[in-house]
């Protein structure tokens, strides 16, 4: 038995599926499988029921993952403990992030993030694509969130979550798109995509002019052009984090949706590699928490 097993347990029992398990722990689901395995047969349990979907684990495996858990908040204590006992400067980390989603995933990930790791000195820069390249060709980047659309060859990428996509609607009636569900669904991809790769959004119905288009766009100015003149567009999930924003829930249409993947990219992966589990940790734990709750 070792602490990893334990993590995949209880990644497993969070996402209730092997392979997305397997994505938030950084391994391959053989990984993360064969090790789930090894632990059955040495407590010969079985901790979960993989004949259902999504996997649920047995009686005597939610015992096992509440003890599991207990055993990796103390771990965690322990090593934030022994950090803070570090007479050690404070590291720094020059983190990137993509403009279009700042707004929306920056402030509680600091608010936590800052409480427990006040050693780590973060360096935080809001910037649009091209920026991004630009600093990351100079070095000038430890590391960035970014689209998956967004290739770096020779970098370190690992998942950081999926941001979900969604037609957003303001003084428009919803009878007639919700008929023709084939063309909203083909331009709610092409939008989505338009705006992760080119920073360009295109309003798809405006209530009151025939074609608008608006480049190097901010989410928050779509929006408000939107909710002020009228129309709908397409608008990240994300934007509900917002406390203040929830009531908005209404205005996305519930389906279709268009799912494009968020990248934590490091272009030195070895050199700061203990910040940047931190960060990934931190970014990981504050998604799955908000997903219960939007």
């Amino acid at each position: 038995m070792n602490i990893n097993q334990l993590k995949y347990i209880t990644a497993i029992d969070q996402h209730r599926h092997f392979t997305r398990a397997a994505e938030s722990c950084d391994i391959a689901q053989s990984t993360l499988s064969r090790e789930v395995q090894k632990l059955e047969q040495e407590l010969d349990v079985i901790i979960f029921d993989r004949s259902r979907s999504p996997v649920v684990p047995t009686q005597k495996g939610k015992s096992l993952i509440l003890i599991a858990n207990k055993i990796l908040t103390k771990i965690e204590t322990f090593e934030l403990t022994a950090k803070q006992l570090d007479n050690s400067k404070a590291q720094s980390f020059n983190l990137g992030i993509w403009s279009c989603i700042a707004p929306y995933i920056l402030p509680t990930f600091l608010e936590s993030f800052t409480q427990k790791y006040q050693n780590i000195n973060l360096n935080i820069t809001e910037l649009n694509l091209q920026d991004i390249q630009e600093k990351f060709n100079e070095l000038r980047l430890d590391g960035c969130i970014l689209p998956d659309s967004v290739q770096k060859p020779g970098f370190y990428q690992s998942l950081l979550y999926e941001e979900t996509f969604k037609i957003y609607n303001h003084s428009q009636p919803k009878n007639g798109l919700e008929n023709n569900r084939g063309l909203i669904h083909i331009d709610l991809k092409g939008a989505s995509e338009s705006l992760l790769v080119n920073e360009k959004a295109s309003n798809l119905k405006p209530k009151s002019y025939p074609s608008l288009t608006y480049q190097k766009c901010s989410i928050e100015t779509i929006r408000k052009i939107i909710e002020y003149n009228g129309g709908i567009s397409v608008l990240p999930v994300s934007f509900l984090r917002d406390k203040d924003k929830r009531e908005k829930r209404k205005a996305f249409f519930e389906k279709p949706s268009h799912k494009i993947k968020i990248n934590f990219v490091t272009p030195r992966f070895y050199e700061k590699e203990e910040i940047i589990q931190s960060i990934k940790k931190e970014f990981k734990t504050l998604f799955l928490s908000e997903k219960k709750e939007i």
